[in-house]
């Protein structure tokens, strides 16, 4: 564990050397939240508003979003028709049509998503004796959210850098598989440090329903087991019935 917990320290040194540039504070606030939810939690707890918490998320999803739709815009028109269905990808045929979709209907219905999906921990949290409000708990896990949103963002762009040279060498059988099999082993790394990311976020969400109901360890992780439970529940559901 102490290994685990020392490379955690170098990787949160890592993101805030290369962030300290950045003039936005809102980045630095987003990262501090994921990878110190406890004590972020202190510092914004008492300006947290309902107002804050949705802008937030539309900025989030928005400048997300933003990243994102450049990001494929640049891929799509670079590669051909060939290399982009080999990747499972095309050309959208309504350039507008999908920015609509991407930078105004998605940010939207994701926060919408965040919010619900808070709600359904605040919820659970209360059943189990807690006592915080929304607006601060949902405040800083979508400060979580961000954070963590952020670093799958730059991991996913570099792992689609490094799978277009096996793409654009294909065809090529002897250098193609020397590149397809470079690729492979330099991606494992990004895939592994992902789903890390993705399990520190579950145990950063315990940690603000714990600290923002004050609740016991065991009743903070029944809040997100439950609320996660519900999530899936109705997503199930819902696909059920527009199936």
């Amino acid at each position: 564990m102490g290994r685990i917990y020392g490379f955690a320290e170098k990787f949160e040194h890592a993101v805030d050397a290369a962030s300290a540039p950045l003039p936005s504070q809102g980045i630095k606030l987003w990262l501090a939240g994921f990878f110190r939810p406890e004590e972020t939690y202190e510092k914004v707890e008492k300006t947290a508003t309902l107002a804050g918490l949705a802008g937030n998320l539309l900025i989030f999803y928005f400048a997300y979003s933003l990243i994102f739709f450049l990001f494929m815009l640049v891929l799509t028109s670079s590669l051909s028709e060939g290399d982009l269905l080999s990747m499972g990808l095309q050309k959208s045929p309504d350039l507008a049509q999908a920015a609509l979709g991407s930078l105004v209907i998605g940010p939207i219905a994701s926060a919408l998503s965040a919010l619900f999906a808070f709600a359904l921990v605040f919820i659970s949290a209360r059943v189990l004796g807690g006592d915080g409000t929304y607006a601060k708990q949902a405040n800083s896990m979508s400060l979580v959210l961000c954070g963590s949103n952020i670093l799958l963002l730059a991991f996913m762009c570099v792992a689609f850098a490094i799978f277009i040279p096996s793409f654009l060498l294909r065809d090529s059988a002897f250098v193609g598989s020397i590149v397809s099999i470079a690729t492979l082993l330099a991606s494992l790394p990004l895939f592994l440090m992902c789903l890390a990311i993705l399990v520190y976020t579950i145990y950063a969400y315990y940690l603000v329903a714990r600290k923002a109901h004050n609740i016991s360890s065991w009743r903070a992780a029944g809040a997100i087991v439950i609320a996660a439970a519900l999530v899936v529940l109705l997503d199930i559901a819902l696909n059920a019935v527009l199936a």
